[in-house]
């Protein structure tokens, strides 16, 4: 009974605080709202953090896959560098003169020997 009383009395004054403002007398000075007056808004208001939550959801979910499209171009660049090592490094081994070579530095001192003879 006492709650319902308490809120017909805050419409009563809401209502009355309503037309002493809208009255031409009331418009230099305004009155204070009680506290039992409660503030209703018209329409709804606007939330600021829905822009801070539509950047995270597109921000978090590109920023992995561009994290994980970078590490797998980064890891096939570096597998190519290692086979390029491994190719080099097994190319290193073993005589470096062939046959060939071998075969024409040692006839270039006999033509020469001749030639000269």
């Amino acid at each position: 009974i006492l709650s319902g009383a308490t809120s017909n009395k805050a419409s009563q004054s809401r209502t009355r605080a309503l037309q002493s403002q809208n009255s031409p007398e009331c418009k230099e000075e305004p009155e204070t709202l009680s506290p039992e007056l409660e503030y209703i808004p018209r329409k709804r208001a606007k939330n600021p953090m829905k822009a801070v939550g539509l950047a995270w959801a597109i921000g978090f979910p590109c920023g992995i896959l561009l994290f994980i499209l970078t590490k797998r171009e980064v890891d096939k660049d570096r597998l190519k560098q290692m086979k390029a090592r491994q190719n080099m490094r097994a190319s290193n081994t073993g005589e470096y003169e062939s046959q060939r070579f071998r075969s024409s530095s040692q006839q270039a001192p006999n033509h020469g020997t001749e030639a000269g003879v």
